[in-house]
């Protein structure tokens, strides 16, 4: 309501001296020390503030405000809203202002009873006005803050049933807080916790682990990573935590909050997928060289018996053995490469070669295979390839091998398979089609599957692992390619294969390669230890080694090994992996440690094993070996070790080409040969010495076993010419060869052997070598 105010008549003297009333009130001392004590500047708070309720009072005055609605007020509060003054300081400061305007009354002459009243009952009436909003917005705040904290209780109940929660204390490192939840967990109380250490419950083994948490924490304010614990019982169980930095305002200290989920299961059943994985590495390490040490020597020795026996029927058995043992040494490597690219333990090694030279030589070896089967080999290999690269030679030939193999599997006689091979914006791009009995649509899908090959039923009736295109997609991926497949069922199925390669040019020195050496006899003046546990294998390094001149002893173990080294010296030592008794890494550690107690120097000592997975040769060479050489043994693998680790005692060679004329050779395309083989004058001379002398014994032998028409001898010694004029690109040679082959496995009496003898005959006596 409004009223008549015996001041209204002093109202414009009151105005008048607004200035001097307002400066009248800051200097009081209380007004002063409150606006101190919250950090405000008395100025501004009276110009912003206390000028506007001087002005409300001079508007309840004058009858144009009703006491009670002072303007200013509200943005008086929420100016309060953040600074922490209590009602009782408010009183203080609205008291003064009243005792400012009372005092300036007398000091005006306007002293009546009535005036004090008017005054008192103006300022009374507004606080009491100000005390009702001030205290309405407070509960206002107090409901909201009931309401979150009642939200918030939700949530912990919500984080505490559903969690495991901690509370470590940032400045003592102690434990403040645990739920029951990880109490139970635990198998803890909580008097056993609080106040304990923050490293109470974690695993003592993890010592490193938590430096790393720690400086993770100060760094970013927070973690999130698995953490081993160690229950009351000792037990082990792991939480997948997240660990904050928080603020409590309650003690006002930094705390760090960790809420966790139980993992221990999802851990436990990791731990026991990685000893799976290493139980089936370990099995493929000892299948691999359970198998592979009995083929070395069975490989070895039939290589041997093939230079020592002159009968053909027992060449032709040892054949049959060689072929046998290197399909199932085949088998074996397919099931290996499948399981290190299953397990992620394979790598791609890029190396430079020239592309042409090494894919044409890998077609050339399907030659014979395509002729037996009557099967047109078309090779499409672009101007694009004649260049260098750099990628993974061995994995793309492997590719190549598989998708050609396949092809000619799958294709029946007449047909045909073309291989076309280019370059393109550094994109190798390979295809293989054939004429074969392709692949049905719903069978589409499968083709990539390990271990399947199927008829025209969906049906496997074809032998072989059935990996070779499932390792293939593999590589291809593994080498950032991609690889499709087209079919027409019935007509015929293609493989299209794209991907990256770092084209290096044509202007590579070709002569590095094919002229670095002449034809030689190695000789080294040297004494080898060979140990070995298996008979076979140990026959056999004994001749391999004898070849070069070396003397050599042998040991049956690794014990034997360790009474040998006592009592004599060696330049090197071969040394097998798996052994009864004492195996090579234990026995190389004796070693090392003889040499150490007698000040011997350091003998070269090479890990010899049929274990050849991934990971193989990196851990023998961290057991200390100098050197790994896989089984079965590879003769180019034995002499880089040879010259590696001893000393030539002499080196028997051909005369240097350099010294010689060009070498002229008639009947055959040189260049093309050199080439494609890889060749230096000296090395082809010397190969067509051999092939020509060797023509030379087994032409005489075919004319005889066609003029007498022995099938038998006709087939052998045809298929002899048929496989050396192979080697030397002699394709109509090859062709007309296959054919009296063929023809006389047939027992065909109506074939003119002779024409085709003659022929063959002629274009061999046209080659000529100046």
């Amino acid at each position: 309501y409004k009223m008549d105010y015996k001041l209204k008549k002093y109202l414009e003297l009151y105005k008048e001296n607004e200035d001097e009333i307002l400066d009248s009130w800051s200097k009081f001392n209380e007004p002063k020390e409150i606006c101190q004590r919250h950090d405000i500047d008395i100025d501004y708070f009276k110009d912003e503030y206390i000028r506007g309720v001087f002005s409300y009072f001079m508007g309840v005055i004058a009858g144009e405000l009703e006491i009670g609605n002072c303007p200013v007020m509200e943005r008086f509060l929420e100016f309060l809203k953040d600074i922490d003054m209590t009602s009782s300081e408010l009183f203080v400061l609205c008291t003064y202002f009243k005792r400012t305007m009372i005092d300036y009354s007398y000091t005006m002459g306007i002293n009546t009873k009535e005036i004090f009243d008017e005054i008192s009952h103006i300022f009374d009436s507004n606080f009491a006005s100000i005390l009702a909003y001030y205290n309405d917005t407070i509960y206002k705040k107090e409901q909201e803050i009931n309401k979150n904290i009642e939200l918030l209780s939700e949530y912990k109940k919500a984080i505490d049933e559903s969690s495991y929660v901690y509370k470590i204390d940032s400045k003592t490192k102690e434990i403040v807080y645990i739920n029951e939840n990880l109490l139970k967990l635990s198998g803890y109380t909580q008097y056993e916790v609080i106040n304990q250490n923050y490293d109470f419950l974690r695993d003592s083994e993890n010592e490193n682990e938590c430096d790393k948490i720690w400086k993770e924490i100060q760094k970013n304010g927070i973690y999130k990573g698995t953490i081993r614990y160690k229950k009351k019982n000792g037990e082990h169980f792991y939480l997948n935590v997240t660990l904050l930095e928080i603020f409590n305002p309650l003690v006002e200290n930094i705390e760090y909050m960790v809420i966790a989920s139980d993992v221990t299961k999802l851990i436990e059943a990791k731990i026991e997928a990685q000893k799976a994985s290493q139980a089936k590495d370990y099995f493929l390490s000892n299948m691999s060289h359970e198998i592979r040490t009995p083929l070395n020597a069975i490989l070895g020795f039939v290589s041997i018996l093939n230079d020592e026996i002159t009968d053909e029927n027992q060449k032709k058995y040892l054949d049959i053995i060689s072929q046998s043992g290197e399909s199932l040494l085949s088998i074996i490597n397919d099931i290996l490469d499948f399981s290190k690219i299953r397990s992620g333990k394979f790598n791609v090694e890029p190396k430079k070669f020239h592309l042409k030279s090494e894919i044409s030589n890998a077609i050339e070896l399907f030659n014979v295979n395509a002729l037996e089967k009557e099967i047109r080999l078309i090779s499409n290999i672009d101007e694009s390839c004649d260049t260098y690269i750099e990628a993974d030679s061995i994995r793309i030939k492997q590719i190549i091998i598989n998708l050609i193999s396949n092809a000619i599997k799958f294709t029946d006689k007449g047909g045909k398979v073309v291989f076309g091979m280019y370059i393109k914006n550094d994109r190798l791009h390979i295809n293989v089609s054939d004429t074969g009995i392709g692949i049905k649509k719903e069978n589409l899908s499968k083709i990539f599957n390990p271990f399947v090959q199927l008829d025209d039923e969906g049906k496997s009736i074809y032998s072989g692992t059935g990996l070779g295109l499932s390792i293939s997609k593999q590589l291809v991926e593994y080498m950032g390619g991609k690889i499709e497949v087209d079919s027409i069922y019935g007509f015929g199925t293609t493989f299209n294969i794209v991907m990256p390669v770092t084209v290096l040019g044509k202007n590579e020195d070709q002569e590095d390669i094919s002229e670095q050496t002449d034809d030689k006899q190695l000789s080294f003046n040297a004494k080898v230890l060979i140990v070995d546990d298996n008979e076979a294998n140990r026959e056999l390094m004994k001749v391999v080694i004898s070849k070069y001149g070396i003397d050599y002893d042998v040991a049956v173990d690794g014990l034997d090994a360790i009474e040998k080294f006592k009592t004599n010296s060696y330049d090197l030592v071969f040394m097998d992996e798996q052994m009864p008794n004492m195996n090579g890494a234990e026995a190389l550690c004796k070693i090392r440690q003889i040499e150490k107690a007698e000040d011997k120097e350091k003998t070269p000592v090479c890990a010899v094993s049929a274990n050849v997975i991934k990971g193989a040769r990196e851990k023998e060479l961290r057991f200390g070996f100098d050197y790994f050489m896989g089984k079965p043994i590879d003769i180019k693998e034995l002499e880089d070790v040879l010259q590696k680790y001893l000393n030539l005692k002499a080196v028997m060679t051909s005369v240097p080409s350099k010294n010689k004329k060009n070498l002229s050779i008639k009947g055959i395309d040189k260049a093309v040969l050199k080439k494609e083989l890889n060749l230096n004058d000296d090395e082809l001379k010397m190969l067509l010495d051999v092939f020509l002398r060797k023509m030379s014994e087994i032409l005489p032998k075919l004319k005889k076993a066609i003029d007498e028409l022995d099938y038998d001898d006709i087939q052998k010694f045809a298929h002899n010419v048929k496989g050396s004029s192979g080697n030397f690109r002699l394709d109509d040679i090859q062709k007309l060869a296959y054919e009296i082959e063929s023809k006389a496995k047939a027992r065909d009496n109506s074939f003119d052997y002779m024409k085709n003898f003659e022929t063959i005959k002629d274009a061999i006596d046209s080659i000529a070598v100046e």
